[in-house]
């Protein structure tokens, strides 16, 4: 039996999910593109997730978001549920399309001044050790906060790979600093069954360290927690962009983006991480011309087969199935880690409990998931502090 998940309000995460056996069943071909683009729409409708990055590449997928509502597993159902059972059905197959293994989705820790350990991360991509180097030495060049190596981990993807000279030539599904604060309504595509809502919205935002207008729960535990009355006006502003699709000037930069963050830091976070991106493709441009690898190019990209797979053994292939919780510095993970096990044993009790006399009066700790939907018990509204994972080391 799979361990059981502790979703707060307020966590950011990083979400991985990789094709089976690594099959291209996500080449960018445009009717992929489309499908993606509006089955994400429903899964950040559904889940109430704020979006910095995403990517998706021919065989996995990556991204970045902040739940404000602590559903992120709806967003996961959502986005990867739909879009495998309709693109199955376009493609004209039966069978799973995204590995047995399920979404990894750290949470990212946050970072404390007087921290000065090395941050561990997770590596979607089965790097060698000294492309992992390489990227350390990177991050640790720029200075860069665990949030900053995620995004650009991510966003870098294709260009580390050596598929596209730049970020912006990526013909795949993707959402980047470029795209921050203006909606992105997508039509269903025709493929998709007719019972699905017609359009889905989104907005991607800069990562709540950059948030300044944002109304904070004082709950005393260093979480992001958004006062109800803010949560309700963005999903007004979200609801009219699905129906009114606004375009032309008075498109989505009259939207909810002020909601928590002002125009100025907006663009001053935009620029940052456009400049940082920018030093990033100048150095893989540098070590390819070294090297004389070439790229791939967005043309040989948008012809890929979606049936075929990379040539020699699968990167996963005798892996250890087990996927980290937390990415941070060792310390702040294991601070987390210890708290992860304080409110798992909670968990196990308060099962125990309610098994045994079916008594709904049971607590369980903040943050359960699968028992809050199917047996619709009781949780607390916080996490004690001995049992909360942001709280500093």
């Amino acid at each position: 039996m799979a361990l059981p998940k502790q979703h707060l309000r307020g966590q950011s995460f990083h979400s991985i999910r990789r094709t089976v056996e690594g099959i291209y069943y996500l080449a960018p071909n445009r009717d992929c593109r489309r499908g993606l683009a509006y089955t994400y729409g429903l899964g950040v409708e559904e889940s109430g997730v704020i979006p910095h990055a995403e990517i998706t590449m021919s065989k996995h997928r990556q991204g970045v978001a902040t739940c404000l509502t602590g559903k992120r597993s709806k967003f996961h159902e959502k986005h990867h549920g739909i879009f495998a059972l309709q693109y199955n059905g376009h493609l004209g197959r039966n069978g799973y399309m995204w590995d047995h293994r399920g979404p990894t989705e750290p949470v990212l820790l946050p970072d404390y001044e007087e921290d000065e350990d090395e941050k561990k991360f997770f590596f979607a991509r089965g790097e060698s050790e000294e492309q992992k180097e390489r990227w350390k030495s990177r991050w640790d060049a720029l200075g860069l906060s665990t949030m900053e190596r995620t995004i650009l981990y991510d966003l870098m993807n294709p260009v580390s790979a050596g598929l596209v000279q730049h970020f912006d030539g990526f013909p795949g599904f993707k959402v980047g600093p470029a795209d921050w604060g203006r909606w992105k309504v997508k039509v269903k595509p025709g493929w998709i069954n007719k019972l699905y809502p017609e359009l889905s919205a989104f907005m991607a935002l800069p990562p709540p360290s950059w948030w300044d207008q944002v109304e904070l729960v004082d709950c005393g535990d260093s979480r992001i927690v958004v006062v109800p009355d803010l949560l309700r006006a963005f999903e007004e502003r979200r609801q009219w962009a699905k129906l009114e699709r606004p375009c032309g000037p008075q498109r989505l930069d009259a939207a909810a983006y002020e909601l928590f963050i002002s125009s100025e830091n907006l663009e001053r976070a935009r620029a940052h991480y456009l400049d940082l991106m920018a030093i990033l493709e100048d150095q893989f441009r540098e070590e390819r011309a070294a090297s004389g690898k070439r790229v791939i190019g967005a043309h040989e990209l948008r012809e890929q087969d979606p049936f075929e797979k990379p040539s020699g053994p699968d990167i996963l292939q005798g892996k250890s199935r087990c996927k980290p919780r937390f990415t941070g510095s060792p310390k702040a993970v294991k601070r987390a880690q210890e708290a992860y096990r304080v409110w798992n044993r909670r968990y196990w009790i308060a099962l125990g409990r309610f098994n045994a006399r079916r008594d709904f009066n049971v607590v369980f700790p903040a943050g359960t998931v699968r028992m809050a939907e199917i047996a619709s018990v009781r949780c607390r509204g916080r996490p004690l502090a001995d049992e909360n994972p942001n709280l500093p080391p």
